[in-house]
């Protein structure tokens, strides 16, 4: 009678020691349009040299850009991916008389906008509508 006890008590011990754990499921990959290539981490890559094909992404998350401050080379082609829950556009910021050199259409959750940067600045950018007043930009060298 005392082993079937003492089995008993071990079958509770593992059913609550399984049923403390959580399994691991991997997250679903964010949506993006047909043409458009998968999302990288928020990051910039690596130095880039003129017309090599670089990418760096930027995300649109809580009505913020991250990063909101990117460091390229030429060349690079740049990513704002939308992963918030509003739409969201990019507007390049021109200095005075400066030409808007990109501008970006509605943003919905899942769309990407791309721009490749060739010549070295800094390029001011927002969404005028949640973010037109913050230091967003992308400076290449």
């Amino acid at each position: 009678m005392r082993s079937y006890l003492v089995l008993a008590i071990l079958v509770i011990i593992g059913a609550l020691l399984i049923g403390c754990t959580q399994p691991s499921v991997p997250s679903a990959p964010s949506a993006q349009p047909a043409s458009q290539p998968a999302s990288q981490p928020a990051q910039a890559s690596a130095p880039a040299s003129e017309g090599s094909g670089q990418t760096a992404t930027v995300v649109m998350k809580d009505r913020a850009f991250s990063p909101n401050m990117l460091y390229v080379s030429a060349g690079t082609t740049v990513t704002w991916i939308n992963q918030d829950v509003v739409a969201h556009r990019v507007v390049h910021l021109p200095g005075k008389n400066g030409d808007e050199l990109f501008h970006s259409d509605r943003l919905d959750p899942g769309m990407s906008f791309s721009y490749t940067f060739n010549t070295p600045g800094r390029y001011n950018y927002a969404d005028p509508q949640y973010a037109g007043g913050r230091d967003d930009f992308v400076n290449v060298t």
